[in-house]
């Protein structure tokens, strides 16, 4: 017996209703890499002005310990306090003293550097 069922799949049916809720999938291709922008900046801006703040040298660190700058980055990425960091380093440049240890992810790998990595 057919009870006027329409003949829409359940998937179709599931899609309409979660549509205002999933994205739908994509079905362009990425672009090329020839294609990507890598004017986009790829390094931690708040991570460099802070060890130039600490008087600690970027490039010495990521020559001397790669793999020690890459954690710092990758912290410093996903750290939930990137518009208080960058708050308090605009008054540190101003001569104000911040206390941004007490929320920086990296501020004990940034104090060891500094004792060691001075410019």
């Amino acid at each position: 017996m057919n009870r006027g069922r329409s003949k829409h799949s359940a998937l179709e049916a599931i899609r309409s209703w979660a549509y205002p809720f999933v994205l739908p999938i994509a079905t362009t291709k990425p672009p090329a890499p020839s294609a990507i922008d890598f004017s986009i900046r790829t390094e931690p801006e708040l991570l460099l002005m802070r060890m130039e703040a600490l008087y600690v040298d970027p490039g010495q660190v990521r020559a001397s310990t790669p793999v020690e700058f890459r954690v710092l980055a990758h912290v410093c990425d996903y750290c939930q306090c990137k518009v208080r960091c960058e708050r308090d380093l605009a008054y540190e440049a101003a001569g104000k003293i911040v206390a941004w240890e007490n929320y920086c992810p990296n501020a004990s790998r940034l104090k060891a550097m500094a004792a060691s990595y001075t410019v």
